[in-house]
Formats: C-alpha cells, structure tokens, sequence
C-alpha cells in the first residue's frame, strides 16, 4: 500500500476561521514536502 498523495492546505497566519483541509505543519509533520504555492493563502504539497 502506499503511494502518492496531494493536499491542498490553506496556509493562513493565526485565522479564527476553521481550517477544514488540514494545516500545513500537519501535512509536513506526517512527511509531507511543499511542491509550490497556489495563489496567496493555499500550499501544494
């Protein structure tokens, strides 16, 4: 098992709002590497 995977996490600076699709400390924390910002707010990884 095992394979790529792609996430989409919003990278906002200290955000009331909730972040659905995971951060991106989360991602990295479980060995996920940054691939390039999408826009202002959103992290390809």
């Amino acid at each position: 098992m095992g394979g790529v995977v792609e996430a989409l996490p919003f990278d906002l600076e200290a955000s009331d709002k909730p972040n659905y699709n995971g951060s991106v400390p989360m991602f990295e924390q479980e060995g996920c590497k940054k691939v390039s910002r999408l826009g202002k707010n959103i992290q390809w990884m």
